[in-house]
């Protein structure tokens, strides 16, 4: 916490010090860090998992209830979630998403020489270019992946 010097006597400063400080802990970034890097690996295996098993774990839906089994290795999350970002989302593309959060993972981690906004920026415009490119080379692709390998994004920006 900042402190001021009052006569020679240090006062301990009120100020949004403290608040800093809880976000700055050493702790809570390892914590998140270490969050956020097993939630990138958990959508990369998701992600994985959905180009083999996209066709058969297609016929389950949310309103199936819990019971209902898919064969993604993620799980139901595992595939709810890379059938959005993949199918409904950027398809190909959409490999590079887990990179992103595994980057903000690993910095706050405190790996050494990860520039986490360039890394950001740049993966980023990779995913879109590479959905557009993709849609735009193969366009629905007789339904792979629902919406082609360069997902509904890239269907969407060619159509356009």
């Amino acid at each position: 916490m900042a402190q001021k010097k009052d006569n020679g006597k240090r006062i301990k400063d009120k100020g949004s010090s403290g608040m800093k400080h809880f976000f700055m802990d050493e702790r809570l970034r390892f914590i998140s860090g270490a969050i956020i890097t097993g939630l990138a690996f958990y959508l990369l295996i998701s992600c994985v998992s959905f180009l083999l098993t996209w066709q058969t774990d297609h016929s389950v839906t949310v309103l199936q209830g819990l019971d209902a089994k898919v064969d993604n290795w993620g799980g139901r999350w595992g595939h709810t979630i890379s059938e959005k970002i993949i199918s409904y989302g950027f398809g190909f593309g959409a490999f590079l998403i887990p990179f992103i959060f595994g980057a903000i993972g690993l910095k706050l981690l405190n790996f050494p020489k990860i520039k986490v906004w360039g890394a950001i920026v740049k993966l980023a415009f990779a995913v879109l270019v590479l959905s557009v490119a993709l849609s735009f080379a193969f366009g629905l692709s007789d339904g792979y992946l629902i919406s082609g390998p360069g997902g509904a994004h890239g269907l969407k920006i060619t159509r356009w």
